[in-house]
């Protein structure tokens, strides 16, 4: 058993450094993107002009103000709150703010924060390595998030003491800030990591779900399903599956069914994580597929934006917008108490309503809505029980991977767990060179002293 500990410990040792340095920028982007969407949505850089008896501008009004923008709007996203501004959506990779109450087009907000926690998600899920190189850094960041799993089981085997009294227990699990040098990095790291470690390891499984096929279709198999087919494979798109972009796209399209299309950024908040740069209103998601918290899925740089399902060149082929008013209407009638309604563009005679309940981070409360733009009528109205348990469980893994399924409490847990996993790495490495360059050291400036004396 001693010999068991012992190689665990040089095996723990050995990952943590090799993966340390890339841990520790997932780690930090995770900390800062925490609570990226409120922070967006409080600074958004526009105003909404709201008199008296103002009445929120319909879909076909907003989405014709924008109809020769490039690309085309392909959706828009109302919220209940009257002070929010709409957000509309362009196919993959951009959106803009426009005012709910005369439709004209408030443009992109603050550019500038956008932008920050844009090049933030970058590093989070591909080391902000663009191109053919992105790939690479999104292999790079998944190799060490499953690195990281190892750390946190293995560091949690390690923390327990030989014999379990309350002196032993208070030595690892409680805080000495009177301690210096070698005692304090080991009582911090200890610490930290026993009780950060149910976080983490959620934070690190659901990452491994969006970063790798086979981690995802484990969550199929346990509950006895067929794992959907991976994207490109035929049929619809997998849901969850790994997108071609170093990792999983947040938000994913087919994840959940028709109902509540992740990738079509819920609250108009355009699930940029994994999507495009310059994407316009608060995203969707934190987090970095492959990545600590974060973020989420979809959380990139992708230019998949608040992706509405529509992969046509809406520049090239006009789309009627009639009927999208008396269809949001009827959706605004059938849903009470709804919070965000996403008007996607049409298709054909048809057009989709997503309506959500809640904050983002709970699919269970969002329903699917489709109506027959000729008659008016709803004519699917789809929620989470039409779901099966594999879609159920799946449709949680990127809001568990941020905290958001717990709304702004667990986004403040999976937060300070990523910054126990930046204290982890840094008491983990000032202990490696203490072992190894201080001792080394202490052990020459000794022999010099015994050379000396005879």
């Amino acid at each position: 058993m001693r010999f068991f500990k012992k190689s665990v410990f040089w095996l723990h040792l050995a990952t943590g450094l090799a993966a340390g340095l890339v841990i520790l920028i997932l780690g930090l982007t995770g900390v800062i993107m925490s609570f990226e969407r409120q922070i967006l949505e409080a600074n958004h850089g526009v105003k909404v002009s709201k008199a008296a008896e103002q009445v929120v501008a319909g879909p076909e009004k907003i989405l014709g103000n924008h109809a020769d923008a490039s690309p085309a709007a392909s959706g828009v996203t109302y919220y209940s709150d009257p002070e929010m501004p709409a957000s509309v959506q362009f196919g993959r990779g951009k959106s803009a703010y426009a005012d709910p109450y005369t439709g004209e087009s408030l443009g992109e907000g603050n550019a500038g924060l956008k932008a920050f926690f844009a090049w933030v998600l970058r590093l989070h899920r591909w080391l902000t390595l663009q191109g053919e190189s992105r790939e690479i850094g999104g292999n790079i960041t998944k190799a060490a998030n499953l690195v990281f799993l190892f750390l946190v089981i293995s560091g949690l085997y390690l923390w327990f003491p030989k014999r379990l009294s309350r002196t032993a227990f208070r030595a690892v699990a409680t805080l000495q800030f009177r301690l210096k040098g070698r005692a304090r990095d080991w009582n911090w790291h200890n610490t930290f990591g026993f009780w950060a470690c149910i976080p983490l390891f959620f934070i690190v499984i659901t990452g491994l779900v969006m970063s790798y096929s086979w981690a995802n279709n484990l969550i199929y198999t346990a509950v006895g399903e067929t794992p959907p087919p991976p994207r490109g494979a035929g049929g619809p798109p997998a849901a969850g599956g790994p997108s071609r972009e170093g990792g999983e796209r947040r938000g994913t399209r087919g994840g959940e069914g028709s109902m509540a299309r992740e990738g079509r950024a819920e609250g108009g908040q355009g699930e940029r994580r994994g999507r495009g740069e310059g994407s316009g209103p608060p995203r969707e998601g934190r987090g970095g597929e492959g990545g600590m918290a974060a973020r989420g899925e979809g959380r990139g740089g992708g230019g998949h934006s608040h992706d509405h399902g529509h992969d046509h060149d809406h520049d090239h082929a006009p789309v009627s917008l009639t009927g999208l008013d008396a269809g949001f209407e009827k959706v605004k009638a059938a849903s009470p108490g709804w919070r965000t309604i996403i008007v996607s563009l049409p298709k054909g005679p048809t057009a989709d309503y997503s309506v959500s309940y809640s904050h983002r981070g709970r699919p269970d409360l969002r329903r699917s809505l489709t109506v027959d733009l000729t008659s008016g009528e709803i004519v699917k109205n789809e929620g989470f029980e039409k779901q099966t348990t594999g879609r159920k469980l799946r449709s949680f893994v990127r809001w568990v991977h941020t905290g958001e399924a717990l709304g702004w409490f667990g986004q403040a847990l999976m937060g300070v767990a990523s910054l126990a996993a930046v204290i982890l790495v840094w008491t983990g490495f000032a202990l490696s060179w203490r072992r190894f360059f201080k001792k080394r050291r202490a052990s020459v400036q000794k022999q010099a002293v015994l050379r000396k004396a005879a």
